[in-house]
């Protein structure tokens, strides 16, 4: 049977907490505002197909998406025409936390353990140890 599109958004709604699920640097406001679909072709509602962003298909992390379909794409937030949601992991924020996370159909994410890059945790925001490393101090 398939999933409604109620039922989908109760789903995805309750995931993310009404937090951006995407998290996009230097332009995410944090408030998960629209459903964003992973893969456009045929709009399937089903958990491992949306994800709940900020902004809409023109503002916020919704509208950075649409704007950079290749970007976008490298972090799993825009799957090709071809590519399965159940089967492509992406990278996205779940409590504080941004990692990479298999979605499935229930609302669960599961730890993608072969996409690991190390985190280190501050005050504000986990950042990657490379994007830490690199920073000019000044």
């Amino acid at each position: 049977m398939e999933m409604t599109e109620n039922h989908c958004r109760d789903i995805v709604a309750q995931r993310s907490g009404g937090r951006c699920e995407a998290v996009i640097d230097y332009v995410c406001t944090g408030i998960a505002e629209s459903m964003h679909h992973r893969r456009k072709h045929g709009r399937v509602w089903k958990p491992s197909n949306v994800i709940h962003v900020c902004g809409s298909g023109t503002t916020g992390c919704h509208g950075w998406i649409e704007a950079h379909p290749e970007k976008a794409h490298s972090l799993g937030l825009w799957l090709w025409d071809y590519e399965d949601p159940d089967a492509e992991s992406i990278k996205m924020r779940w409590e504080h936390a941004r990692a990479w996370w298999w979605l499935d159909d229930e609302g669960l994410l599961h730890y993608d353990e072969s996409a690991f890059e190390p985190i280190i945790y501050s005050l504000s925001a986990p950042v990657r140890l490379t994007e830490y490393t690199t920073k000019d101090p000044r």
